[in-house]
């Protein structure tokens, strides 16, 4: 069996004989943890998610505080953590917030720093 990497967000393959001399694609789903650790690496996502972690905020107050990067980075950076679940959106009002899994996510980014700092 070959692993198989097809890049961006699409799930990886692996590479299994169907028969002699073919091969077919089989999905296997993503390691979670690659894929949290993947969201959090892209530009923009840890700005997102500290920001998130004082409140909730709508999405422009949330680019006006990230003015560094631009809206479409932000734009994308939430889709990113809504859909790993670290972001939800606030039924009442439409702001941003961090879901129950996102404040779990925060106490293991904040333990990971303080062994970070030694």
């Amino acid at each position: 069996m070959v692993a198989l990497t097809a890049g961006g967000s699409t799930p990886y393959r692996r590479l299994l004989p169907y028969r002699v001399g073919r091969f077919a694609y089989v999905p296997v789903p993503p390691d979670a943890v690659a894929e949290v650790v993947d969201v959090l690496a892209r530009r923009g996502a840890l700005p997102v998610f500290r920001a998130l972690g004082n409140g909730s905020l709508g999405e422009r107050a949330l680019e006006a505080r990230l003015r560094s990067y631009a809206p479409s980075v932000v734009a994308q950076r939430i889709a990113d953590l809504r859909r790993i679940g670290a972001v939800e959106v606030v039924p009442e009002n439409g702001d941003l917030r961090l879901s129950p899994r996102g404040r779990r996510l925060q106490g293991v980014l904040d333990q990971l720093g303080r062994w970070a700092d030694g």
